[in-house]
C-alpha cells in the first residue's frame, strides 16, 4: 500500500497492509521563511518517510498575524519566546481579522503550496491550526494574563473568541485549498485539569472548538485532535467532530489507549513517548512501540507519540521504530 492508502484503509476501519505510522517535531532555526520550513519538512519526510506527514509552523505564528512579535534565540534547537504580546488591556480585545493571505499567516500558506509542489502526491500532509482559545492565550502573553482577563472581563474575550475562530476558520480553508490534507487541532494545555476545569473548558474553549471544527469539516479530509498535557479532558472531547486523536497515552494522569479504545470508534495516533524517544535505547523504543500496537489492537490506530518529539531526538532511536515496523506483520492486529 500506499502512505495514502494505508491510512486511508486504517481510517475506514479497514485492514492495512501494516500499522501507519508518523512522528513530527520543529525545526526552529528554518522555520522562519517558508521556503526553509517547507524545506525542513520535506527533509524530515524524505528521510523517515511517515504515513502521515504533520507540519509543524512556529509556535506563535498564528498570534504573529494579529501582531505579537517573539525574540529568538541563537540556538537552532531552542524555542523562539513571545516578547511582545497583542494585549494588554481590556480594549485591547476588539480584535479585527488579518488576511489570511498576509503576514505569518500567508507566510505559512506560502510554505504549505512549496510542499504540495515537491511532496509525493501519495503522501497526505497536514498542518497546525491552534484552537481559537490557545491563540487567545498566546495574544494575552500568557497562562496567567489570560486567566486573568477571563476573570475580569469575561465577555470581551469571549468577544474576541469569535473574531479568532471566524479567522481561523478562514485561514484553515484557505490551507485546504492549497494543498493540505486536512488540520491537526492542538488544544494545547488548557483541555487539561491542571489549566482549566471542565466547567471552564465548556464556556471559554469548546464552543469555539466546534464552531471550527464544524465549518472546515466538510473541506478537509482529515481532522487530527490532539488533547496535550497531563490530567488532560479528553473523555469530554469524544464527541468532537474529528478523524484522529492524539496524546500521551503515556502519561499516568491521563486515559490510557485501552480505555478510550473502548469508548469511541474514532482513530488513535500515539503510544509512544516523546521522553522515551529522546532518551531510551534502541531496544526499549522497540519495546514501547511493540506495547503500543498490542494496545491499540482492533481499533483504528496509528502509530506515533503523544506529542512532538524533541529536536536532538537521537536518529539510531528513529532508525529503530522504522526498522521495526518494516519486520512486524498484522498477527497482532
Amino acid at each position: 500500500m500506499t502512505a495514502r492508502e494505508r491510512l486511508t484503509a486504517t481510517l475506514r476501519g479497514e485492514r492495512p497492509d501494516r500499522v501507519p505510522a508518523s512522528l513530527w517535531r520543529h525545526f526552529f532555526r528554518e522555520e522562519t521563511t517558508p521556503a526553509g520550513l517547507a524545506e525542513a519538512m520535506l527533509a524530515f519526510q524524505d528521510a523517515w518517510r511517515w504515513d502521515l506527514m504533520k507540519v509543524n509552523p512556529g509556535t506563535y505564528y498564528c498570534a504573529e498575524s494579529w501582531g505579537a512579535r517573539l525574540a529568538r534565540p541563537d540556538g537552532p534547537d531552542k524555542a523562539p519566546r513571545l516578547a511582545e504580546p497583542v494585549i494588554r488591556t481590556e480594549r485591547d480585545w476588539r480584535l479585527s481579522r488579518p488576511d489570511p493571505g498576509h503576514g505569518a499567516f500567508g507566510e505559512h500558506l506560502e510554505a504549505l503550496e512549496i510542499i504540495g509542489r515537491n511532496l509525493d502526491r501519495e503522501v497526505p500532509f497536514i498542518t497546525t491550526v491552534f484552537s481559537p482559545l490557545s491563540v487567545a492565550g498566546q495574544l494575552a502573553g500568557g497562562d496567567a494574563e489570560l486567566l486573568a482577563h477571563l476573570e475580569a472581563h469575561p465577555s470581551a474575550v469571549q468577544g474576541a473568541l469569535e473574531t479568532i475562530t471566524e479567522a481561523l476558520v478562514e485561514f484553515a480553508l484557505e490551507a485546504l485549498a492549497r494543498g493540505a490534507d486536512g488540520i491537526f487541532f492542538p488544544t494545547t494545555h488548557w483541555a487539561s485539569r491542571a489549566a482549566f476545569t471542565s466547567e471552564q473548558y465548556a464556556r471559554f474553549a469548546r464552543p469555539y472548538d466546534l464552531q471550527f471544527l464544524a465549518a472546515v469539516r466538510e473541506k478537509a479530509r482529515i481532522l487530527l485532535l490532539h488533547v496535550c498535557k497531563e490530567r488532560n479532558l479528553l473523555e469530554e472531547l469524544l464527541d468532537y467532530p474529528v478523524d484522529i486523536i492524539n496524546w500521551d497515552s503515556r502519561d499516568a494522569s491521563n486515559p490510557s489507549i485501552e480505555k478510550i479504545r473502548n469508548r469511541t470508534s474514532l482513530a488513535i495516533l500515539g503510544g509512544l513517548s516523546s521522553t522515551a524517544l529522546l532518551e531510551k535505547p534502541a531496544g526499549a523504543v522497540r519495546s514501547e512501540a511493540a506495547r503500543a500496537l498490542e494496545e491499540g489492537k482492533g481499533s483504528r490506530f496509528i502509530l506515533g507519540a503523544g506529542c512532538v518529539i524533541m529536536p536532538d531526538t537521537p536518529e539510531e532511536n528513529l532508525r529503530a521504530l522504522k526498522e521495526w515496523i518494516a519486520e512486524i506483520s498484522n498477527t497482532l492486529r
